[in-house]
C-alpha cells in the first residue's frame, strides 16, 4: 500500500519533496488521492502521457510551500505500441526481434508527430477537477 511509507512526510526535508505516482490502472488500485491528503499532501492529476501537464505538475509542485506534492499521472500500459497497449500479459515480457521492430517503429512515429513546448503552461487538475 503507498500510504504505508507516508508517515515519512513528518521529517522537514521531505515538506518539499515531490512523488510521481505512476498509476495505470494495472493490478489492485485502490482510490489513493485521498490516503494521501490524510498525510497533508498536495495532490494533483495528470494526463501521464501529456509532457506540457507533467513539467506543468513540476512546476505547481514547486510552487506549493509547507507540504509536499503527490501527482498522480494517469497512464495506459503499453501506451503507443498497438500490441502492447493495454495488454496487462506484455508486463515483464521481452518482446521478440520482430515484436521490437514493430514497437521501435510505431514509436518513433508517434514521436515525429510531437514538438517540444517552449515552456510548460498546462496547469494540471487538482484531483477531482474534471481532466
Amino acid at each position: 500500500m503507498a500510504c504505508a511509507s507516508s508517515p515519512l512526510v513528518c521529517y522537514p526535508v521531505l515538506l518539499q519533496s515531490s512523488l510521481l505516482l505512476d498509476h495505470n490502472q494495472a493490478g489492485r488500485q485502490a482510490p489513493v488521492a485521498d490516503k494521501w491528503r490524510a498525510f497533508n499532501f498536495d495532490v494533483l492529476t495528470i494526463d501521464g502521457h501529456d509532457y506540457r501537464q507533467i513539467a506543468g505538475a513540476f512546476e505547481a509542485a514547486r510552487a506549493t510551500k509547507g507540504k509536499p506534492t503527490l501527482i498522480i499521472a494517469e497512464t495506459v500500459k503499453g501506451k503507443g505500441v498497438s500490441f502492447m497497449e493495454n495488454e496487462a500479459g506484455w508486463h515483464g515480457v521481452a518482446p521478440n526481434k520482430e515484436q521490437l521492430a514493430q514497437a521501435v517503429a510505431e514509436l518513433r512515429a508517434a514521436q515525429s508527430q510531437l514538438t517540444e513546448p517552449a515552456q510548460a503552461t498546462s496547469q494540471p487538475a487538482a484531483e477531482g477537477d474534471a481532466t
